[in-house]
């Protein structure tokens, strides 16, 4: 049985929104990146995952022209503002929402020979309001980005191209938990020598 006000204990909320963590929230930065520099989708992978894929091949490590252009692409920091907010629902047995903006930031790892271009593009593409769709769609915004750090990687004696480029999202959480209307109240009010007592009652 789900705790409520009227029992005590705990809550848990009973509905959330734009609260995805870890892997949605992976995903759907990596839609965005995808979207935005026109990269495959296939080619922008999650950072961390629990079975890492292979990095993709190159064809001919002799030459810059023939190695892929892929991105890695995870959430590293997610901060709330400091102060969250509650709303109270009278309908049914009344709810609480808790509200809270936060500040989403996605680390973008591009690779291959068109790393920094490729970052270029995200960072320059965020900017066209047409381009955010898939953050309006999924209740987020722009806030701002990184410069674009050029951080190439030494692989088994070789230096593969990198680019890293961070980009700060916001978004608005809302978590509704159990906390029902109240009915009536009573009580004493004492001040000095003075006592009284008081009852009230909503009304319908």
């Amino acid at each position: 049985m789900m705790e409520t006000s009227a029992t005590g204990g705990p809550m848990l909320p009973t509905a959330s929104m734009n609260s995805g963590q870890d892997k949605t929230l992976d995903l759907i930065a990596g839609d965005f990146v995808a979207s935005v520099t026109g990269m495959p989708r296939d080619m922008i992978r999650r950072r961390w995952q629990k079975k890492p894929p292979k990095q993709p091949d190159v064809k001919d490590s002799a030459t810059d022209d023939n190695d892929p252009d892929w991105c890695a692409v995870g959430v590293t920091d997610t901060s709330g503002d400091a102060n969250a907010y509650q709303v109270h629902n009278q309908t049914g047995d009344g709810s609480s929402t808790v509200n809270r903006h936060e500040t989403v930031t996605v680390l973008a790892s591009f690779y291959g020979p068109n790393a920094c271009a490729n970052a270029e593009l995200l960072r320059d593409g965020a900017t066209v309001g047409q381009n955010r769709a898939v953050l309006q769609n999924n209740g987020m915004a722009l806030r701002d980005f990184s410069s674009v750090r050029r951080v190439p990687e030494l692989v088994n004696q070789q230096f593969i191209n990198r680019a890293d480029f961070e980009i700060r999202l916001r978004r608005h959480v809302q978590r509704t938990y159990p906390i029902q209307n109240v009915l009536s109240s009573d009580g004493t009010i004492m001040d000095g020598d003075m006592t009284d007592t008081f009852n009230t009652e909503n009304a319908e």
